[in-house]
């Protein structure tokens, strides 16, 4: 699992516009294709505990959000924040007070990979 704060990347300058590289990660495992998801999650709901089998996922935060894993806990991201996970990671996304937003991105895409854990 790795964090990415948006305020920790930094601004490359290419004259007319710049850019920030908001995810650079080399995949332990062949990716055949890519899954985008838009993902709400109204106030007082939870995606639950969960792990897939055979994709990394990166969430892409487009709200402020919080997610709940078993080696770090509760873990508040803003928005333009990034959590990358690996295969086999529980992880629980919760909106507390407010509604999330976000960008599931599956390596690979794979739709019935999800496995909820109790």
């Amino acid at each position: 699992m790795r964090i990415i704060r948006i305020d920790e990347i930094p601004e490359e300058d290419r004259g007319e516009y710049s850019i920030k590289r908001l995810f650079t990660e080399t995949l332990k495992h062949d990716v055949e294709n890519v899954g985008f998801y838009r993902t709400l999650i109204p106030a007082g709901n939870k995606v639950p505990r969960h792990h897939h089998e055979s994709l990394d996922e990166v969430l892409f935060f487009l709200t402020d959000g919080v997610v709940e894993t078993e080696e770090y806990g509760q873990i508040e991201f803003q928005s333009g924040d990034s959590l990358f996970i690996e295969k086999g990671e529980d992880h629980e996304i919760i909106a507390v007070e407010n509604e999330i937003r976000l960008i599931a991105v599956k390596l690979p895409n794979n739709v019935d990979d999800k496995r909820v854990t109790a």
